[in-house]
């Protein structure tokens, strides 16, 4: 072999260990990570974020509930789609004026408002049917209710987010809180079928 071949030659490696991954890939992997939930570092915007998640949560539950009664109550699918309109048919068009409102009023207490209006909302709807009292002009009242509020809520939440984050992480924190709202609905939906089966309607 001669010289020029020699150098040519690549310097032995040791080879990696099996299973072991090199040390800069596991940091790019930790601070990719970090990239994906940057917003929830922010202590303000991750409290808000849990919050309407156990909301979601709650009101994606009542939705299992509210069909479920309304068959026991009626047999009748006409009925079903009703009450189901008159929950939904607001958040197409309450948040229309939404936007404007959480525009013109606090943020923060038109979110408090709107939580309220939900809480009270179940509380009335969980003792109507726990006293066997509840009627569907009732459900179809406090579905009505349910929808104005969130469609009251979803503008302003999404507008309270830059006060939060600032607006370097905008984009982030409307992809988490998209996650959280999907998520919601599908572990809520879940959560209602087996509250339901397990320990009833009410």
């Amino acid at each position: 072999m001669t010289a020029r071949e020699a150098d040519a030659e690549p310097p032995f490696r040791t080879p990696s260990a099996p299973g072991t991954a090199p040390t800069a890939q596991s940091g790019n992997d930790h601070r990719g990570w970090r990239k994906v939930t940057e917003a929830l570092e922010t202590p303000a915007f991750r409290w808000f974020w849990a919050s309407q998640f156990l909301s979601n949560l709650g009101t994606w539950s009542q939705v299992v509930a509210q069909a479920w009664l309304v068959l026991d109550l009626t047999h009748s699918a006409a009925a079903l789609g009703t009450i189901t309109m008159l929950q939904f048919v607001p958040l197409l068009m309450v948040p229309l004026a939404g936007g404007v409102v959480a525009d013109v009023l606090p943020r923060r207490q038109l979110l408090v408002g709107t939580q309220t209006i939900s809480a009270v909302q179940a509380v009335a709807f969980g003792l109507l049917v726990a006293t066997h009292a509840i009627t569907v002009w009732e459900i179809g009242l406090l579905a009505s209710i349910l929808g104005t509020a969130n469609g009251l809520n979803n503008p302003t939440q999404q507008a309270i987010v830059p006060e939060l984050v600032g607006e370097e992480l905008v984009p982030n924190a409307i992809a988490l809180n998209s996650v959280q709202f999907n998520a919601a609905r599908m572990i809520g939906g879940a959560v209602g079928g087996l509250a339901v089966a397990w320990w009833g309607i009410a």
